[in-house]
């Protein structure tokens, strides 16, 4: 699918009406994801093995894993904001070119993880700049508490990268 766009929907589930995803694109060419609300799904958002793709100012919330990427070209990832994922908030691997820029995470990685971010492999060109990280490891009502080592941003593999002006 080349240019498709999808743009300001609600996706709802709860503990027993939990959807897989809330959306998920394979294969796509320069697909914008813009302005949606994903509630309880236990992936937000799911690309693989696309390029030229946007994931831009989604609300992602009460699920397992917010965004998970893989084996995508060139990628932009802004102004999402992510909360109360209990495996991780954001993954990514195998990327050519990753911006991923101005995003909030909050109380991920509270039950398998500890790990709020996570960016692997990245091929080539790696920039993470103002994003926000609080509250990793540890669930929004404050019940849940990932019980070893927490971290915020986790990369590794990368080949040339810039990381700046985030809040950690």
């Amino acid at each position: 699918a080349i240019g498709i766009q999808i743009l300001e929907n609600v996706i709802e589930g709860d503990a027993e009406t939990r959807p897989r995803s809330g959306i998920r694109i394979e294969f796509a060419i320069d697909t914008l994801i813009q302005l949606n609300q994903v509630i309880g799904a236990q992936f937000g958002i799911l690309l693989t093995g696309g390029t030229g793709n946007q994931l831009l100012e989604n609300q992602l919330t009460d699920g397992v894993i917010g965004l998970l990427w893989n084996r995508e070209g060139v990628l932009r990832v802004s102004g999402n904001s992510i909360e109360n994922m209990s495996s991780i908030g954001l993954v990514g691997s195998f990327t050519d070119n990753l911006k991923c820029d101005h995003n909030r995470l909050a109380s991920c990685g509270f039950s398998i993880t500890g790990v709020a971010a996570l960016i692997t492999a990245i091929r080539d060109n790696l920039t993470i700049e103002s994003c926000q990280i609080v509250n990793a490891g540890q669930s929004r009502d404050g019940t849940t508490t990932f019980p070893g080592n927490t971290g915020g941003l986790l990369a590794n593999a990368v080949r040339n990268g810039h990381i700046s002006e985030n809040q950690i």
